[in-house]
């Protein structure tokens, strides 16, 4: 009891302690009040019927007057720097702009307002001063010129309706990337950069010197291309951060060139220039062309009198090839070389031929579908002698029965002169008869 006696309005007096908190105060039933060895009379003297209102009802003490009692401190349970939505970021790639979201609760008498801070220290000012926020719970800063490199704490308190004063809570920070990571060098290949693929379904590649000295490399991706820096072959495809890989369900085309790109992309965004690779052609034929049979090996021993046809087959396609035929009695030799096919070329020799000679077929500008050329095949023919018609490295009875029945019947194709050259180095000039002449 406090005072009120001789009047008709008595005042009590509620002692708060620090253990008393209550969104809403009221007496706990109707028989609350008790005299406590005191005495509540009227002018006469009557004493006083001393029932309250039931708790809550009409002319109670909790339905006439709201009354708080907090003791609680509001709790900040998350600060967030980045974003407006509570995500928290580690890493924000504009200098001049900061969001910044928090949550908070308080459970008696509820928060009045939110005050927040940037500093460049955890719990620091150095940027943004504590500034009232009123009972929204995030904020977007702009107008700041926040350094690439450096990290930045939000820090939030809160104060209820109490006026009680939260413990300062402050985010984790955020660091401030504007620059893109560092190129580095693509090679075509497992290991160290090759020049040609032998297959028109594999494809390998690898990468070094990438880096990002603020927020550090997240991901690499990679992209193949018929020209530099070109994705017509595989469009960009995230590597992790792999720094190679091998796909094996290509489809690539015999003599195509192939460059693989890369590029970076660090935890803040932020994407590297693209580095390319110098290009892998596809060879199915590794090494210049070659001749791997012939129809007439070199070292054989060749008729005068017969026109002969000499096939190459050639390791790989080809585009071009050249020839000459040398003489070693210096005897002019007619030589024409065709491409048959594009593994196959043949060379024509007319006769006649010098008795006894030897003669050199040269394949110069063997050229494969990549211009690729292989020089000086040498392939050497030895002529034989004159009237060795079996060609078996003697004159003996048999070449003279072929003489016999070709002068017999008229077969032309056994003549053998005129001659003109010093035996046993002839070569017939013949002139479609028999005789001695």
């Amino acid at each position: 009891y406090s005072s009120g006696s001789g009047t008709k309005d008595l005042y009590f007096t509620y002692n708060v302690t620090s253990d008393h908190n209550t969104a809403h105060l009221d007496y706990i039933s109707s028989n609350a009040l008790t005299k406590n060895e005191g005495t509540i009379k009227d002018f006469v003297g009557n004493s006083a019927n001393l029932a309250l209102p039931n708790p809550g009802a009409e002319n109670s003490l909790g339905a006439n007057k709201t009354i708080v009692i907090d003791h609680f401190i509001p709790v900040i349970s998350l600060v967030a720097e980045g974003t407006l939505t509570g995500e928290d970021k580690d890493y924000q790639t504009v200098a001049t702009t900061m969001d910044i979201s928090w949550a908070g609760t308080d459970t008696i008498s509820g928060i009045s307002k939110y005050e927040y801070a940037l500093g460049t220290t955890s719990g620091g000012t150095e940027v943004k001063t504590w500034t009232d926020a009123a009972t929204v719970t995030s904020v977007s800063l702009s107008g700041l010129s926040l350094g690439d490199g450096s990290k930045y704490y939000a820090s939030v308190k809160a104060t209820d309706k109490a006026d009680n004063v939260s413990v300062v809570k402050t985010g984790d920070g955020i660091t401030i990337d504007l620059t893109a990571p560092t190129t580095g060098t693509v090679n075509d290949g497992t290991g160290e950069d090759i020049a040609t693929i032998s297959s028109t379904t594999s494809l390998s590649a690898n990468w070094t010197g990438f880096s990002d000295a603020n927020s550090g490399i997240a991901s690499y991706e990679y992209a193949i291309g018929t020209t530099s820096g070109g994705t017509d072959t595989k469009n960009w495809t995230s590597n992790g951060l792999e720094t190679t890989f091998t796909l094996t369900d290509l489809t690539l085309t015999y003599t195509n060139t192939y460059f693989v790109s890369v590029r970076a992309n660090d935890n803040a965004g932020n994407v590297s220039n693209v580095a390319t690779s110098s290009g892998a052609v596809v060879d199915l034929y590794p090494g210049p062309p070659s001749i791997t049979a012939a129809s007439i090996e070199s070292n054989s021993t060749l008729p005068v009198l017969t026109n002969t046809k000499v096939s190459f087959t050639i390791s790989e396609p080809i585009t071009a090839a050249t020839s000459k035929v040398t003489s070693n009695l210096g005897d002019t030799v007619s030589g024409t070389l065709s491409i048959e096919e594009p593994t196959q070329i043949s060379m024509d020799l007319a006769a006649p031929f010098t008795s006894g000679d030897e003669i050199t077929v040269t394949i110069d500008g063997l050229t494969d579908q990549l211009g690729n050329i292989t020089n000086n095949l040498e392939y050497i023919y030895n002529i034989a002698l004159i009237a060795d018609y079996n060609v078996d490295g003697s004159i003996d009875a048999a070449d003279l029965t072929v003489l016999i029945n070709g002068w017999t019947n008229k077969d032309y194709a056994f003549e053998l002169g005129p001659a003109a050259g010093d035996v046993p180095n002839l070569k017939p000039a013949t002139d479609g008869k028999y005789d001695i002449m």
